[in-house]
């Protein structure tokens, strides 16, 4: 028996809300336990917007993004503000998720105040 996905996006929509500008249309995803991803593009593509929804954070979409029940999602911004008190590890761990971690160049206050993740 294949083993069941642990995360899945069926027709993903994202639509700016002030510009009323398409991000995001038609997207359909699903991965693995363990999956390592890669998420490529141009500047302005909607990489980040999809990783800010993978991981819970962006919740004005249309479609279904879900994950599995028992996991969560982390959101680790490219350039995080970063507890000097803390070795790398304890200022990754408290948002990490139990399987993966997005990396997006949002959230600048992270991981001082984890972001609502699923």
């Amino acid at each position: 028996m294949p083993p069941q996905f642990i995360f899945t996006i069926r027709e993903l929509r994202k639509v700016a809300p002030l510009t009323q500008r398409e991000i995001l249309r038609g997207i359909s995803l699903a991965f693995y336990p363990d999956a390592k991803i890669g998420v490529l593009g141009p500047n302005g593509a909607g990489k980040s917007t999809l990783l800010r929804i993978m991981a819970g954070v962006d919740r004005e979409f249309s479609g279904d993004a879900r994950i599995t029940e028992g996991y969560r999602a982390g959101l680790l911004a490219q350039e995080p503000q970063l507890d000097p008190a803390k070795d790398v590890r304890g200022n990754v761990e408290p948002c990490s998720g139990r399987s993966w971690i997005a990396t997006t160049g949002s959230r600048k206050s992270w991981p001082r105040s984890c972001p609502r993740t699923r």
